[in-house]
């Protein structure tokens, strides 16, 4: 756990350091469902894509307004 925490933080503090938006677990609410997995257990299948696009759709669009406004 010690090692995994200060690895995820390295990607946090370099997106903070440079400005940029930081999505940390592409699979967030995916991941260890079955239910929205392909048979492999680790891709997801069209529903987890769908939850994918919920959850990351509001970065997207905070990503296109700051380019926007650049």
């Amino acid at each position: 756990p010690d090692y995994g925490g200060r690895f995820e933080a390295v990607y946090r503090d370099l997106a903070e350091k440079h400005g940029v938006l930081l999505y940390p677990f592409f699979l967030d609410g995916v991941a260890a469902r079955p239910k929205l997995l392909l048979d492999d257990g680790m891709h997801p299948n069209a529903e987890g894509v769908g939850v994918i696009v919920t959850n990351i759709l509001p970065r997207v669009e905070k990503l296109i307004t700051r380019a926007r406004d650049s």
